[in-house]
């Protein structure tokens, strides 16, 4: 087994380089049976590092890698003033029940990286890919996340969160603390984009929320095979040998590069509250920027000076707790890419995606992600024996 797994701050990555390599299930020269062979994983680090959740953080983070490639050789003409690399050529083989597990990632094998110029691209004569064989680079499924992500703290308010709201500026809501949702959002009447509450910028508090990288694994990935003749001239005649690249992937394969999904767990959403100059209660999420408000909606204090007694008194009516049920926001689906001359595609190839926000259907029956090397032959015997069921 080759195990390696991907933080937040550095992707994994498996590059073999030969030109022949075959993964097995069993001993391909007998001995001993043993549970780990023929698997390749990049699996998410279980540390509990944590990145913000902003565009650019997003954008920036690096997705595992499994690549699988011929050796280039260096060519020269007679006088070794023109020197260039030209593929090997290789013949890969991942035989029956063999595994290849990265999550969210880019699985490469003998070549059709879109990424690399047909020039330099290490591409395969052959690809064979057994019954039984996996490729898996689907989304982390079933990922747990508390409900109380839901309700972001913002303390304090200040007058940039309020730059769009201008008669507030100076308002009650400078200095306070107020709780919004992330989820709720849209476009005020002025066109102002809003997250959270139309009267606050609350995007870059938002944006400031941790994820892990099971989280930023969990969409699809993308799986690229790409196989090419190699030129092979007769050293006695000069002819070109015709030759043919061959890609198969048998019945009973396995390419998957479904989408994942976050399962929210059910509980409780607070957010703050407002009172308008009629003394209607309006949640913040839900605030008119053209309507009046003049105060939150707070716990009461009452002081008593002379004793030095202060005693603060809960208004149940303060934060808006909403008990929110169970649900699964889906992630999109991958891709997979092929290049060959001639192809024999009889296997499965899977790309399911769940669409936005759903009500978590129970139960939901998907192999647990291996998070270590010891769970990986576990994974593997699961996907074999259960069935994935669309979300």
């Amino acid at each position: 087994m080759l195990y390696a797994t991907t933080s937040v701050a550095r992707n994994g990555f498996i590059d073999l380089v030969a030109d022949r390599i075959t993964l097995s299930a069993v001993p391909v020269n007998g001995g001993a049976p043993d549970s780990s062979l023929g698997i390749v994983a990049v699996a998410p680090d279980d540390n509990g590092e944590t990145v913000p959740n902003s565009p650019d953080v997003v954008a920036d983070f690096r997705v595992s890698r499994v690549s699988l490639t011929a050796r280039l050789n260096f060519l020269s003409d007679a006088n070794n003033s023109d020197q260039r690399q030209v593929s090997t050529g290789g013949e890969f083989e991942l035989l029956a029940d063999s595994l290849i597990y990265a999550p969210g990632g880019d699985v490469v094998i003998g070549g059709g990286d879109p990424r690399r110029s047909l020039s330099d691209a290490q591409f395969a004569e052959r690809i064979f890919i057994d019954t039984g064989a996996a490729i898996d680079v689907s989304g982390i499924r079933d990922l747990v996340v508390p409900a109380s992500r839901n309700s972001v703290r913002i303390r304090p308010v200040t007058r940039n969160e309020l730059r769009d709201t201008p008669d507030y500026r100076e308002g009650f809501l400078r200095g306070a603390t107020v709780l919004v949702d992330p989820r709720l959002s849209g476009v005020r009447a002025d066109g102002v984009a809003w997250i959270g509450s139309p009267l606050i910028e609350a995007g870059s508090f938002t944006q400031q929320v941790g994820v892990t990288s099971a989280e930023l694994l969990t969409r699809g990935g993308t799986i690229s095979l790409g196989t090419q003749v190699r030129t092979q001239v007769d050293e006695r005649t000069g002819a070109i040998l015709p030759q043919t690249s061959q890609l198969v992937i048998k019945a009973g394969a396995s390419l998957d590069v479904s989408g994942g999904f976050v399962r929210y767990e059910a509980g409780l959403v607070q957010t703050s509250r407002l009172v308008t100059a009629s003394g209607q209660i309006v949640d913040i999420g839900a605030a008119d920027p053209n309507e009046t408000y003049v105060s939150l909606l707070e716990p009461s204090v009452e002081r008593q000076d002379r004793f030095g007694i202060q005693q603060r008194f809960t208004n149940p009516l303060a934060t808006g707790s909403r008990f929110v049920e169970e649900f699964i926001e889906g992630r999109d689906a991958g891709a997979i890419l092929i290049q060959a001359q001639s192809a024999a595609l009889d296997g499965g190839f899977t790309a399911l995606s769940s669409s936005g926000r759903a009500r978590s259907p129970i139960p939901i029956r998907v192999p647990r992600p291996p998070t270590s090397a010891a769970t990986c032959a576990d994974y593997r015997q699961c996907r074999l024996n259960c069935h994935l069921e669309a979300i």
